[in-house]
């Protein structure tokens, strides 16, 4: 599925469900990836690039900056092109799931596909010239071996030509002695003028013999020396592969040093959130503690205000029961004994 189909996807889903909910569900989806990545890095293993910039990159840029490590990558075993590719999905996923969780979008990594096909292109069009030119190379040698054949054949036709004349001359010369007598004028004519005739033909026979000679010589220098040519870029080829494979070795030693001190690293990161699990667990009792506290104040709270409402309905009920029946107002005591007062000062008076 190409970006314009991930885009097209992406907006018609916007008619029935959110940005949000699309993101998510993408997100979630990465990161179950990511998760089996993982596991297979921890199955087999493979280098982490700290950053990986995918950029386009023509092909001659390419092996013009990278020839060297062109020419080892195409002796690499399969299953070290394999883990190699897939350190780069799992960067490349987990740049995504950091863009879809910090920018919610996904314009980069569409960004990274365009890139990557447009690079995957001109790879398969660079194959295809090769092949071509590896047939143009398995024609010409078709055409070398049908030529070298055909002038070993026209050699011999001329070397059988050659013993047929010669036959014919000891023919001549055996007819010319049993004549030789009555036709010694005619007879010599005869034989001068073949022995012309042969010696042009003989010539024009032997001319043409060296010539295919000369280029049957060329031809031979020439594959020899192809030969030795492809012989000289096999060696190096094979010097160049002894020495990455030692790179190679140096390399994993020094990744499984490095594995080694992240698994240690990682140890005491999980024995720190083990006691940060502890902290909070105790952090969290203890906030739970609060929280109960503070609901049974709230309970105690809403039973006085229940309390008081209830004691103020009687208070005024009673209070209206005493004026209804005449027995004057609520005072306190102390409004009481001032009234007492009050009624002795009248009656004295």
């Amino acid at each position: 599925m190409d970006n314009k189909t991930l885009k097209q996807n992406t907006d018609e889903s916007k008619d029935y469900l959110p940005k949000n909910v699309i993101i998510e569900i993408l997100a979630s989806i990465v990161k179950e990836a990511l998760d089996q990545l993982f596991i297979l890095n921890k199955m087999y293993g493979w280098p982490e690039d700290e950053t990986i910039v995918l950029k386009y990159i023509t092909l001659e840029e390419r092996f013009s900056k990278n020839q060297e490590t062109d020419e080892e990558s195409s002796q690499v075993d399969n299953s070290v092109l394999v883990t190699k590719n897939c350190g780069f999905i799992e960067s490349v996923l987990s740049d995504l799931f950091k863009e879809l969780i910090n920018c919610r979008s996904y314009d980069n990594f569409c960004e990274t596909i365009d890139i990557f096909k447009r690079m995957k292109a001109d790879e398969e069009n660079l194959q295809d010239e090769t092949t071509r030119n590896e047939n143009e190379v398995r024609r010409l040698q078709d055409v070398f071996q049908n030529e070298k054949l055909y002038y070993i054949e026209k050699i011999v036709e001329c070397m059988e030509e050659t013993g047929r004349i010669k036959d014919k001359i000891e023919d001549y010369r055996t007819e010319s002695e049993v004549k030789l007598e009555y036709i010694k004028a005619w007879v010599n004519s005869k034989i001068e003028m073949s022995d012309v005739l042969f010696s042009k033909k003989h010539q024009e026979k032997q001319d043409k013999i060296r010539t295919i000679d000369i280029d049957i010589n060329k031809e031979v220098r020439v594959h020899q020396e192809i030969s030795m040519a492809f012989n000289e870029i096999q060696k190096d080829f094979e010097a160049l592969i002894e020495i990455w494979k030692l790179k190679y070795s140096e390399d994993l030693s020094a990744m499984n040093g490095k594995v080694e001190a992240l698994q240690i690293k990682q140890n005491q990161q999980l024995e720190k959130i083990g006691r940060l699990k502890e902290l909070y667990a105790k952090r969290q009792k203890e906030i739970d503690d609060y929280k109960h506290y503070k609901v049974e104040q709230e309970k105690i709270r809403l039973e006085m205000e229940k309390r008081n409402r209830a004691a103020t309905i009687i208070e005024s009920w009673w209070r209206g029961t005493m004026v209804r029946k005449g027995f004057g107002k609520f005072r306190k005591k102390k409004e009481k004994k001032a009234k007492k007062k009050s009624s002795e000062k009248k009656s004295a008076k």
